[in-house]
């Protein structure tokens, strides 16, 4: 875990002080770097935490988070409290107000100092994951050690509600693998996965692997392709860590498990007697959901894993489907995806009904759907 520490101009020199002894007691568990700027483009940072927030750089930072899929734990240090909100120049306040209210309508977590903070904070925003730590230097209630400790049991309780900047290259190549087990056993033997496979489950990242693939709605694959690999797995069970507003798939969830026979069942009556029109209309219908979620960010793993199927596993007339997406103007954003997935599913392009297209752009989708830069 990584972690960068920004400390605003604004935040004055007795609490920057405080700061700074405050992170030392960490050491390097997790690895915490403080800086007074912002990184100009690309970082390796698994979490930004922001002190203050009436600061460019610090709108920067936020800016530079949503752009990389990096979590976010804003503490604005009492700036907005009205008073300090009323103290602050004119020219600042018209300039910053609308950034500002911007960054905490949307940031994924909020730090108060105390109850008073708390209140304003969640009078400004509802929906925002507050979680209210003291400040030491004006509560008896705390001391800086049990500050540092709910700072970290802060960052973890982030991490696991939003994992994806947590997994590196091979991790992603776990869990795609792992689906590619679940969805389609023949291929996943034809292509002698398996070894190499069960020795990538000993990442020290197995924790984050498992709330991305419960984020990506594709648990539930991951843990049918942990069983065609015949041999001792970590554990699935999500319950031990601490999440915001998270809801995982349940270790034994019937419910899921009945629409996922009935899903197969469909897919088994296509297969024995296909409509290559309707079959057709699906896979565009996805590729539409999919090129849709993307600037929502809603763009879940489940969506490629669903193509995948359908391009893999039923029949269908190529030729039909590459003048339906012709038509509707996405066959070269359904060229990119190919690309996604034979990248991470491993899709042969002897089952592409069009030759995969891998440019800058595949690169930035590939990064846009899986939500891991590296």
């Amino acid at each position: 875990m990584n972690v960068l520490v920004y400390i605003s101009k604004g935040v004055s020199d007795v609490d920057r002080q405080y700061l700074t002894t405050l992170f030392a007691l960490l050491d390097t568990n997790p690895d915490i770097e403080i800086t007074y700027d912002a990184p100009l483009w690309r970082h390796d940072f698994s979490l930004f935490h922001i002190f203050g927030c009436w600061d460019a750089k610090a709108l920067r930072l936020y800016n530079m988070a949503l752009r990389t899929h990096t979590p976010v734990v804003l503490s604005p240090f009492g700036e907005l409290n009205p008073w300090r909100i009323r103290n602050l120049l004119k020219v600042k306040r018209m300039l910053l107000n609308i950034p500002v209210q911007r960054m905490l309508s949307r940031v994924e977590v909020v730090h108060a100092c105390g109850q008073f903070e708390s209140d304003t904070l969640k009078s400004l925003n509802a929906t925002a994951n507050i979680v209210r730590i003291d400040n030491p230097r004006i509560s008896g209630a705390i001391d800086t050690a049990d500050m540092a400790a709910q700072f970290v049991r802060l960052y973890h309780k982030t991490l696991n509600t939003w994992p994806a900047t947590m997994l590196t290259a091979a991790d992603l190549e776990l869990v795609g693998a792992l689906v590619l087990a679940g969805i389609d056993a023949e291929m996943f033997a034809a292509m002698d996965l398996r070894l190499e496979t069960i020795d990538a489950l000993t990442t020290p990242q197995w924790r984050y692997v498992l709330m991305y693939a419960a984020q990506e709605r594709v648990l539930d694959l991951v843990r049918k392709g942990l069983e065609r690999l015949q041999t001792e797995t970590p554990s699935t069970d999500l319950s031990k860590f601490e999440t915001f507003c998270f809801d995982p798939i349940p270790e034994d969830d019937n419910l899921a498990e009945g629409e996922e026979q009935e899903a197969e069942d469909e897919q088994q009556e296509e297969t024995d007697n296909p409509d290559d029109n309707s079959t057709v209309d699906g896979i565009v219908e996805i590729v539409r959901t999919l090129y849709d979620a993307l600037p929502k960010d809603t763009a879940h793993l489940q969506l490629l894993a669903t193509l995948y199927a359908n391009l893999r596993l039923t029949d269908y007339d190529e030729q039909a489907l590459v003048q339906a997406l012709n038509k509707v103007k996405l066959l070269p954003f359904f060229r990119r995806v190919e690309s996604v997935m034979h990248h991470l599913f491993k899709l042969p392009e002897g089952f592409m009904p069009i030759l995969p297209l891998n440019d800058k752009q595949t690169k930035s989708l590939t990064n846009k759907i899986t939500k891991v830069y590296y």
